[in-house]
């Protein structure tokens, strides 16, 4: 038998009222990709967070966009570019420090 009274849950969840009005950056981003399915990945890029797979599941999404921001260093944006490359047609991937 549990003892519920010992146990809590604690959703995850933000607070998106901090969010409205949408800054006219994200409109901007988002026209950038003319409407098309986006997901946008904001960090440090180093290969441990598995931007990589990020990339590779992007083939599985015909039509999306993926946007990488935030500081890339040279060699491993030089790969990420290249694995985007040689991904779907159909998607695209951008890598850029100055979204």
């Amino acid at each position: 038998m549990r003892e519920t009274a010992r146990f809590r849950v604690v959703p995850y969840g933000f607070d998106l009222s901090r969010f409205e009005p949408r800054p006219a950056l994200a409109d901007e981003i988002r026209g950038r990709f003319g409407g098309r399915f986006l997901i946008f990945a904001l960090g440090r890029h180093v290969y441990y967070k598995g931007f990589g797979f990020l990339i590779r599941a992007l083939a599985s999404l015909p039509g999306a966009a993926l946007a990488l921001g935030g500081v890339l260093p040279a060699v491993y944006a030089a790969r990420l570019n290249s694995l985007a490359n040689s991904g779907a047609k159909e998607s695209s991937t951008v890598c850029s420090d100055g979204l």
